[in-house]
């Protein structure tokens, strides 16, 4: 009988040193994206970039320019993409923003209906004007309304020291809403950046594969100069290249509002 209580103490105190190790592991994962959200976010921020999609065999579709202002202030983060060229976009815009609550409020605006349209949770994971992000693919990392799974280190296919941190949501409206079964991140152990971002689908396929290049310092924070959205399921890819930036610069509010979402 002494044995058996014995065998028991030895499994219980196993279960519970494993439970602790999770708990631990699953803290560190949020610790490693609250980390990398303060290395990469900053107060406001003001850039321009050039996109080019790219079809599945490889032949340039589209140039684009756009703007980008953002602005983190009192709890809310708002960012404001307006497309500059070429003339049939210009003018068309996304406002996103964040109260700190499971849903972030996302409007669009085309010129071509003069109207600001807010994008329901449920049309989120559907592509951003023709490119292969979708609505949901250009929000943070939403730290309170997801799990975070430490899975290891490793070195990415350039060479840079990453964790790997899997990240599954948790607010009911952000399950019904999102696209995806998981995200996978790869954050750079040095500068805090995501050097890399799988999306699995629902059905637990990899669909898509984010990149960044070029890692630098924009005052305080880390930027990639160049990215790579790739869709693994029909071969398209968009690309970014970051063309000016300045962050923590004054920014009046009407840039990151309606307002400004409808001016042209």
């Amino acid at each position: 009988m002494r044995g058996i209580v014995s065998a028991l103490v030895v499994l219980l105190v196993a279960f519970n040193n494993c439970s602790l190790a999770a708990t631990g592991q699953d803290h560190d994962a949020t610790s490693i994206m609250q980390r990398s959200y303060d290395a990469t976010n900053p107060r406001t921020e003001k850039a321009f970039y050039q996109t080019t999609l790219i079809a599945a065999d490889g032949a340039v579709e589209q140039e684009r320019t756009f703007e980008v202002y953002y602005k983190k202030e009192n709890g809310e983060e708002k960012t404001l993409q307006k497309f500059l060229t070429p003339p049939v976009l210009a003018g068309t815009g996304l406002l996103l923003i964040d109260k700190g609550q499971p849903d972030t409020d996302t409007w669009l605006y085309l010129p071509t209906t003069r109207r600001i349209r807010r994008i329901a949770g449920h049309d989120k994971s559907g592509r951003y004007m023709g490119t292969e992000f979708s609505y949901e693919d250009l929000e943070g990392y939403r730290i309170k309304f997801h799990h975070f799974t430490y899975v290891g280190e490793q070195k990415d296919d350039k060479g840079r020291d990453c964790y790997i941190i899997d990240s599954v949501a948790t607010a009911p409206s952000v399950v019904d809403s999102t696209g995806y079964s998981k995200k996978r991140y790869w954050i750079n152990l040095t500068t805090l950046y995501p050097v890399r971002i799988e999306y699995y689908a629902k059905d637990g396929k990899l669909e898509k594969q984010r990149d960044a290049f070029e890692i630098h310092k924009v005052g305080q924070y880390w930027r990639a100069g160049r990215e790579e959205m790739k869709n693994l399921l029909n071969g398209r890819m968009t690309k970014l290249k970051l063309d000016k930036d300045a962050t923590d610069v004054p920014l009046d509010d009407r840039y990151v509002s309606r307002r400004y979402l409808r001016s042209e």
